[in-house]
């Protein structure tokens, strides 16, 4: 059950992290993200004049992605407030399996972080691995942000809604509601309208979802069909003067670079420093 005292809607999970980061941080303490992850985080960051330290995922084969709790520890500092969890990553696509929901809510709770969890496209779970799928939401273990909003659950970005769930012991819940919704409150930005059409908005979320699942599911058999399960997947050595100016560079290193037809290079996080893939 949803207590309607710890649910705030924003105009975008863009503006949430903008005012948890205010909640959270005084500028120039710490955010943890991942890494692979989405570019944006950079971008909303800087403009509270908070710091990102990237986490690793490491991909182990038959096991997928996982979090490199070693190094999210090593990151940890006296100004580190809170750990970003994407669930699912973006791009990998990976979930956050429960134990690593228990590892990283067992560290924040021993750091006295917070966990903001982003949830946009947690409702697109394959058919076929429905467990994958453990959200945060509820976790009162920590001070815990849950995130979502209608741009992916249904498919809206044009009519700009999300929200927050905010989770917590009962002491520290009531003073983080209490400062989130001054903040919210000082901007004002969610238009009425679309507050007051949601409710018909949300009973078209199943048709929608469906429609995309079955779209993903196609698409993946093409792919599967087409070509070998992992595809071919080429190591290469920093070597370059040109591999090494894009490894430098921060903002190139969250996006994938694509430098032929059907091939990509990504920054790798094992001991080779890029990866290049042929999917034909």
């Amino acid at each position: 059950m949803i207590d309607s005292e710890s649910l705030f809607l924003t105009s975008s999970t863009s503006e949430a992290y903008a005012c948890i980061f205010k909640l959270l941080c005084d500028p120039g303490d710490t955010v943890l993200v991942p890494r692979p992850s989405y570019p944006l985080f950079e971008f909303l960051a800087k403009l509270e004049s908070v710091k990102l330290d990237a986490y690793r995922l490491t991909y182990h084969p038959g096991i997928g992605w996982q979090i490199d709790m070693e190094h999210v520890k090593s990151l940890t500092t006296p100004r580190t407030r809170a750990i970003i969890l994407v669930n699912p990553n973006n791009p990998t696509g990976s979930y956050i399996k429960p134990h690593e929901i228990e590892a990283i809510t067992a560290w924040c709770s021993r750091q006295n972080l917070a966990i903001i969890a982003d949830e946009v496209f947690l409702d697109y779970a394959a058919a076929s691995s429905p467990s994958k799928a453990a959200s945060t939401a509820g976790n009162a273990d920590v001070l815990t942000f849950t995130l979502s909003g209608i741009s992916k659950i249904l498919g809206l970005p044009q009519l700009k809604l999300g929200w927050v769930q905010v989770n917590g012991s009962e002491k520290i819940l009531k003073a983080a509601c209490c400062r989130l919704e001054m903040i919210i409150d000082t901007y004002l930005s969610l238009s009425t309208p679309v507050q007051i059409a949601l409710p018909e908005l949300m009973k078209t979320r199943q048709f929608f979802q469906n429609q995309v699942i079955a779209r993903i599911e196609t698409n993946f058999s093409c792919l599967q069909k087409a070509c070998p399960p992992a595809g071919i997947r080429i190591f290469l050595r920093d070597n370059s003067s040109r591999l090494t100016h894009l490894h430098n560079t921060d903002a190139r290193i969250q996006q994938s670079v694509a430098i032929r037809r059907m091939s990509l290079l990504m920054p790798s996080l094992g001991r080779h420093r890029w990866e290049l893939f042929f999917y034909q």
